[in-house]
Order: structure tokens, then C-alpha cells, then sequence
């Protein structure tokens, strides 16, 4: 989590937001179910005029790293 994140989470909370966290397991769960709309996502993205593949290979890896 970033700074920008902590102090995001920091405001939610002071109003009173209750912050939940998924489990590595339920995020793991979450991201197989989500592979079969990677194609489709390719392909709104090309029809958008852009690279599709790239683009959700840039997601994809941010999300590896950025946990």
C-alpha cells in the first residue's frame, strides 16, 4: 500500500467506513474467475483503438506488483 493509499484509507475510516481485506485465498479465487473475461477485455480494448494484449498485460503485472 502506498501513501496515497494508507492516507485514503485513513480519511474512509475517521468517517467511520469499516475497511475489510480479502484473504490470499478469496484473491486467488477472485482472479480464476476473472480469466475468462480476459478475451472479451482484449477485444473491447482493440475496438477502442488500442493494444488490447498490451494493455492487460500492464494489468496484470501491476497487480503482481502491487499488491
Amino acid at each position: 500500500m502506498n501513501k496515497l493509499d494508507k492516507e485514503a484509507e485513513e480519511f474512509v475510516i475517521q468517517k467511520g467506513v469499516k475497511v475489510l481485506r480479502a484473504s490470499k485465498a478469496d484473491e486467488a479465487k477472485v482472479a480464476e474467475k476473472m480469466k475468462p473475461i480476459f478475451p472479451e477485455f482484449v477485444k473491447d480494448m482493440k475496438a477502442k483503438g488500442l493494444n488490447g494484449d498490451e494493455v492487460l498485460k500492464f494489468v496484470l503485472d501491476y497487480i503482481k506488483t502491487h499488491p
